[in-house]
């Protein structure tokens, strides 16, 4: 990275207006490597439907439509990019990214890639995919320590292309909890909360199972967030229309309410602050990043989840509570637990913060800018 030169980096990814997990992360990224004042940026969407982007647009890909990402690649091919990163979820490159491989080895950039998602009992095609991206790319960028084994054994990615970057959180407004409950007309409640794109692997109905075993009247399950849109394609909102049958059926309408609508950071910031505790009933036991529980926990707050190896390793050293998957009665005497020893969620807020620095995005900025350095030096 000699002279005064900017590096032109190509991003391949969604991105903001989109609404999804993988777009927030890949815009916090941008932001957080323009404060170096060393690159350029040049964006290759991933969308479903067009839309307006603050990048600079150079090429679209549409998800599921070859002909888009051979495009794309041809496009990278021949514009100046000293780089470029792509950002990879199965859904972004068709299904079980069928079209992974097939763009990847179209590139002749050099490539660094974030994998959001790593199964260790891969379908042929997602080991395919990942495979791929392990010969092709120079760096593989991960979130969680328990990936670099999966990838290495299951994969055969050489452990000297690995590198694991935390999932950070973004810098939102923190409000004194009493003020935020007051402000939401939530006063006096004890208030539990998932949020994010929702799908049928969130595990929402387990809150809900355990809900009706918990006798204190003023317990507020707040489930925030819209159908993710890829899950609205294929079931129009039938897993939320089905968690609203069970919330009648087992008589919870005074203890749960559905925000079912994309939050912005400010509307976000404000029910964050005014949870107590954050749940995250997930049921992909694979799961190796978490954005939702990665806000929480930037937000302070005491997190109980089910075990993937993303929770079991951001909530190690007593930073929240592990679940049984599938297990209403668990979580249930857990809630009851925290609700009559507010010392006990203090006390894992405290480890927390101790913990958050380590996941903010001028840190992740700074371990970005060293691969870049290390792939273009």
């Amino acid at each position: 990275m000699s002279g005064k030169r900017k590096l032109s980096i190509g991003i391949v990814s969604s991105y903001p207006p989109r609404k999804c997990g993988v777009a927030d992360y890949t815009f916090h990224l941008i932001e957080s490597l323009k404060h170096s004042g060393l690159f350029s940026f040049s964006l290759y969407p991933i969308e479903d439907i067009p839309l307006s982007y603050k990048e600079k647009v150079v090429s679209r890909i549409k998800i599921g439509h070859y002909p888009s990402y051979k495009q794309a690649a041809e496009c990278i091919n021949r514009e100046p990019l000293d780089l470029v990163i792509v950002q990879h979820q199965f859904l972004l490159f068709g299904k079980e990214g069928i079209y992974t491989s097939p763009f990847i080895s179209l590139l002749q950039k050099p490539l660094i890639c974030t994998i959001h998602t790593i199964p260790s009992s891969p379908t042929k095609l997602e080991k395919e995919a990942l495979q791929a991206l392990g010969r092709k790319a120079e760096k593989i960028v991960f979130m969680v320590n328990y990936a670099s084994e999966i990838l290495s054994v299951v994969y055969g990615i050489p452990g000297v292309k690995l590198r694991v970057i935390h999932h950070p959180y973004p810098s939102l407004k923190k409000y004194p909890a009493a003020e935020a409950k007051r402000r939401l007309g939530m006063s006096n409640h004890f208030i539990i909360a998932t949020f994010g794109l929702l799908r049928r692997e969130k595990g929402i109905e387990n809150v809900l199972q355990a809900l009706k075993f918990i006798k204190e009247k003023n317990i507020l399950y707040l489930v925030l967030g819209t159908t993710h849109p890829e899950h609205l394609k294929k079931e129009v909102d039938t897993y939320l229309n089905e968690l609203k049958q069970l919330v009648k059926k087992l008589g919870l309408n005074d203890k749960v309410k559905f925000i079912h609508h994309y939050l912005d950071y400010k509307e976000l910031s404000l029910y964050l602050s005014a949870m107590d505790v954050y749940i995250a009933p997930y049921q992909a036991h694979q799961q190796v990043s978490s954005g939702s529980i990665t806000y929480a926990l930037g937000m302070g707050k005491a997190v109980i989840s089910t075990p993937s190896p993303f929770a079991r390793e951001m909530l190690s050293k007593g930073r929240g509570i592990l679940v049984g998957f599938h297990s209403p009665h668990q979580i249930s005497r857990i809630l009851e637990e925290l609700m009559g020893n507010k010392e006990k969620i203090l006390e894992i807020e405290k480890r927390v913060e101790n913990f958050i620095p380590h996941l903010s995005w001028k840190k992740a900025g700074n371990d970005y800018l060293k691969i870049i350095q290390e792939c273009t030096s």
